[in-house]
């Protein structure tokens, strides 16, 4: 079987092009690490956000969107209609194997702002935003432009979560096999130990 490509390669190719050329700009646009320690301790997450609040509604209301998304579309391929949660995330885990993520990517035009990679790097990326928020009620969404970039953040340690990032892991040669539920575990007791 061919070998998955890397997360800032399938970035580069299906994620990129999808930015515009204000954010291009503004942003280091890469795959950023797991937890990140960018941010003061204490800080809302309206001091880190660049955004009026307008804006920040929007791109709250657009995660929720696309984290319904991830529960209607992982229905068709689970064969079950599940809330995102550690169960779902573990579902999903199982299903998008090695052979089944390259078949996506082999099947996804980066040309299209609809293809299954960047949408399913959506999808997880919201959906796992919305399970750590629920693991931890102090994390919060900053949010940001592209909605893509957006992050949670944590207050009393400074940490930064870039769930997208995490979601263009999965569906690369990097992380595919490293099992989210357990790195939603580790990143959670990470941060409560405050480290």
């Amino acid at each position: 079987m061919t070998e998955l490509p890397e997360p800032q390669e399938l970035f580069e190719r299906f994620v990129l092009p999808h930015y515009d050329e204000e954010d291009r700009r503004r942003l280091i646009a890469r795959v950023r690490g797991d937890l990140e320690k960018i941010y003061k301790p204490n800080l809302k997450a309206s001091d880190i956000c660049p955004f009026p609040s307008d804006y920040q509604d929007e791109v709250r209301e657009q995660l929720k969107t696309m984290v319904d998304a991830a529960e209607s579309d992982s229905a068709v391929y689970l064969k079950s209609r599940r809330p995102v949660s550690l169960e779902w995330l573990a579902d999903f885990d199982r299903y998008w194997n090695s052979a089944r993520i390259l078949e996506m990517i082999q099947s996804s035009d980066p040309k299209e702002s609809d293809n299954d990679y960047f949408i399913l790097c959506i999808e997880l990326g919201a959906a796992l935003g919305r399970i750590l928020t629920n693991l931890d009620s102090s994390l919060t969404w900053v949010c940001e432009s592209p909605y893509w970039e957006s992050f949670l953040y944590h207050p009393s340690t400074g940490h930064a979560i870039p769930v997208f990032s995490w979601a263009m892991k999965k569906f690369s040669g990097y992380a595919v096999d490293d099992g989210l539920v357990a790195k939603a575990g580790a990143a959670i007791e990470m941060l409560r130990r405050n480290i």
